[in-house]
């Protein structure tokens, strides 16, 4: 069977497009052409208003300029020159009537006739014409088969996974934007170089997770975002910065050195990142990568190792890798910058890529209509809450809880009845490293920040005794 590369439906949509479009090119400047010669010949006197060469010219100018007004939605232009393609047509008519009756010895000449008969015939020709496109047009027409595409994704677990039926989150939302343009999404997973270079050579028509980055964007076409993720620094705790300073006090001293506004005396920090990333617009401006591996958790086991001493990961990617049994990492040994700084840390969009073409063009303005649809039915919310509980620790609350808000200065009450699941956002300081990277930065708070899953209060954060719930799962969806 014959690989599919570029979908052949896109590639003739592509020809169809721009066949039309040269015909009604042609269409339009052969009526402009015609107006000109037609004004150029009266003005001078060759021609007088009532000829029939210049009524015929009229005729035929205003058809071809209201044919292009019409494909390019200049619906003003195309009713003028409606009306004036009827005034020709209506003062032509009357000029043959009138040259055959001048003359009662002579009522009808030949070519009077024949004119006369040719209009005629052209005019039902047209109307017929016309009425059996409109009824075609109309027609209810049987459902087209989705038509295979290939579609390139690196593995990017909890969005992109191979191992889920599903092929993950993201995934199903890239399939079901497909389905919704009539299209059978066929899933590759590959790295993220190859992802690209796939979509640029036509082998797939398009890929999938990318942020919008400016080398990218000189050579791909990119959708709206399909969803938000944030992008951090992870650091090896213990990484040391000039006068004995460590960790995220070190991390932002090297920042500001790269950026100009401190010094660095200290061996400097090495960054990594997994081949094919691009680094968000703060970072990228003032630091390189230095390192380029494979996947996340080979990252997270040279940060470990001390190979590297910061990496670009997104959040929940970090925290699923670094959870795995299968990585091989202390968790306690690893942490993300919490720094209220762009340059450590920043949210960013995923997004879709296709090939710079007219078939490309046409398919990411397609994508982007499904997405705007499938936002305004709140689906792409659901998206995120669902990724948002993948990489978390579930829980359950033994007992009637207390729990309060975080931001309730007044600290009212509430009561979770027992049984209500939530997972954690943030533990207490130094509890819980081996399964959450994610701590108070307040070592008194002594309360878990956790979202409610069920229940009248599904969706709102509270604070609870960690001794007030059982973990149920950990890092699976619920």
């Amino acid at each position: 069977m014959r690989s599919l590369g570029v979908c052949d439906a896109l590639q003739y949509r592509e020809w169809m497009l721009t066949t039309g479009t040269i015909i009604v090119e042609l269409l339009g400047w052969a009526g402009v052409l015609l107006y000109v010669i037609a004004y150029y010949c009266v003005s001078t006197g060759r021609f007088t208003g009532q000829s029939r060469i210049y009524q015929f010219l009229n005729l035929i100018g205003a058809f071809g300029v209201a044919a292009n007004a019409f494909y390019y939605g200049a619906y003003p232009s195309a009713i003028v020159n409606v009306i004036w393609f009827a005034i020709a047509a209506a003062t032509l008519l009357h000029v043959l009537r009138a040259s055959d009756d001048r003359d009662p010895a002579h009522p009808a000449s030949p070519e009077g006739q024949n004119m006369y008969r040719l209009l005629f015939f052209a005019g039902c020709f047209l109307a017929v014409f016309g009425l059996a496109l409109a009824v075609i047009a109309l027609m209810p027409r049987p459902p087209r088969p989705m038509q295979p595409v290939q579609v390139f994704a690196p593995e990017w677990e909890p969005y992109v996974s191979r191992s889920d039926a599903d092929g993950g989150p993201l995934t199903a939302l890239v399939r079901e934007l497909f389905r919704g343009i009539n299209y059978d999404a066929r899933v590759v997973f590959t790295d993220w170089d190859d992802a690209l270079r796939r979509v640029e050579d036509g082998t797939g028509v398009a890929a999938f997770p990318f942020i919008d980055h400016r080398d990218r964007a000189e050579r791909l076409l990119f959708t709206e975002p399909l969803m938000h993720f944030q992008y951090v620094l992870f650091y090896r705790r213990g990484i040391r910065g000039p006068d004995g300073i460590v960790d995220k006090h070190a991390l932002l001293a090297w920042l500001d050195a790269l950026s100009g506004n401190g010094e660095w005396d200290a061996p400097p920090l090495r960054l990594g990142a997994v081949a094919g990333y691009a680094l968000w617009p703060e970072l990228a401006e003032i630091a390189t990568i230095d390192e380029r591996f494979d996947t996340p958790a080979e990252g997270f086991r040279m940060l470990e190792r001390g190979e590297i001493d910061l990496l670009a990961e997104g959040l929940l990617v970090g925290q699923r890798t670094i959870e795995d049994p299968a990585t091989k990492v202390n968790a306690a040994n690893i942490t993300a910058a919490a720094l209220d700084d762009p340059r450590a840390g920043a949210p960013e969009a995923l997004r879709l890529v296709t090939r710079m073409t007219r078939s490309g063009e046409e398919l990411r303005y397609a994508l982007n209509a499904r997405l705007a649809e499938l936002e305004h039915r709140g689906e792409l919310r659901e998206l995120q809450y669902r990724i948002e509980t993948i990489s978390r620790v579930q829980v359950m609350m033994r007992d009637v809880t207390t729990a309060h808000r975080p931001d309730d200065a007044h600290q009212q009450p509430l009561t979770l009845p027992a049984g209500t699941r939530a997972y954690v956002r943030l533990w207490p300081h130094g509890f819980g490293a081996v399964v959450s990277t994610q701590q108070h930065d307040d070592p008194d708070e002594h309360r878990c920040l956790v979202k409610i899953l069920n229940g009248p209060m599904r969706g709102w954060e509270v604070l609870v005794e960690p001794e007030s719930f059982v973990i149920v799962e950990s890092g699976v969806q619920p």
